[in-house]
């Protein structure tokens, strides 16, 4: 835990700066360039925050763990990128060249997913995943505490699987401690965003995360390619619910993809009567349900298979109810 606590209070005092001296919170505030659940100026600092925080953790927790040099570097190419969106937000094309540069890092420092084939479909497979796992947190990203809580879940799980088996657990501390930091100022009402910054540390992260512990969910055996494949998902399955939804649905409605709007799951929810609070504590128990049915990749026999069927099904029925509702 200790890492954790020393995360959260980095993480945190980093927040408060931003927040409680207006001359520094200025310098990463601009106002809102789209379709935003709120239009008023607030420091998108929460990337910076928990940066600085999962940094000094792993720096004197984590210096000597299995994959901390290429989660490092990762993880803080894809705060640059996204740091640098925030500050002179970049076109489409530009970003999805930072996303899969920071793949390619990860990747070419040895993190990999474990799957059977040539060494370049490893490759290939891992970048797809950064890049899509960090445009999902991204996406989600839509309203206070949502894509905060969701991720805090997901790296939660991954540490309790750890410490019940084997893997990197003061790497998942240290980020769930970073994270907690700055859901305190995140908390609906927010006082402060993550900003790109924010989510493409956090894509990144939980890409890397997942890929790390390659479908054992604390297991100290190796996982079969469904696990491999399928416990990232479900890990990730409301920010993935809520990529696919929202892109769908602006293909079929004839919206661009690309742009800012209220059409997400959340703004959803809350167009049907839930407060922001409500919304964030319900996605964020959807995401736990996920992680929970993920520890089934524990248990041998088609268990995983089957749960992952069981929550596919009730993706379906949520995105008929949701794509009711007018945005």
């Amino acid at each position: 835990m200790t890492p954790a606590l020393v995360a959260f209070a980095v993480s945190l005092g980093v927040c408060v700066t931003f927040v409680r001296f207006p001359a520094v919170g200025r310098l990463v505030t601009r106002g809102s360039h789209a379709p935003r659940w709120r239009a008023d100026a607030v420091p998108l600092a929460g990337g910076l925050a928990m940066g600085a925080g999962f940094g000094v953790a792993v720096a004197i927790f984590g210096r000597d763990l299995p994959h901390v040099g290429a989660m490092g570097v990762a993880v803080y190419v894809g705060l640059a990128v996204g740091l640098w969106d925030d500050l002179r937000p970049m076109p489409p094309v530009a970003k999805l060249a930072g996303q899969v540069g920071t793949g390619i890092v990860l990747a070419s420092l040895g993190v990999t997913m474990d799957i059977p084939g040539p060494a370049a479909l490893a490759w290939a497979v891992t970048v797809v995943w950064v890049v899509v796992a960090t445009n999902a947190v991204n996406l989600l990203d839509n309203m206070d505490g949502v894509a905060g809580g969701c991720s805090l879940v997901a790296v939660g799980a991954l540490g309790l699987w750890w410490s019940a088996g084997s893997g990197p657990v003061e790497l998942a501390a240290a980020l769930a401690g970073a994270i907690g930091g700055f859901l305190v100022l995140n908390y609906p009402p927010a006082r402060l965003f993550m900003g790109d910054s924010g989510s493409h540390f956090l894509g990144a992260a939980l890409a890397g995360l997942t890929v790390i512990d390659a479908g054992r969910v604390g297991s100290t055996t190796e996982a079969g390619v469904l696990a491999v494949l399928l416990v990232p998902a479900l890990v990730m399955a409301v920010p993935l619910f809520d990529t696919a939804m929202v892109t769908v649905e602006r293909v079929r409605h004839r919206r661009p993809i690309w742009e800012g709007g209220k059409d997400h799951t959340a703004h959803r929810l809350n167009r049907m009567g839930l407060g922001p609070r409500a919304v964030a504590g319900i996605l964020s128990a959807s995401a736990a349900v996920t992680a929970g049915v993920a520890t089934l990749a524990a248990v041998e026999g088609p268990w995983l298979a089957i749960g992952a069927g069981v929550i596919a099904i009730a993706a379906i029925v949520a995105w008929w109810r949701l794509a009711k509702i007018d945005v």
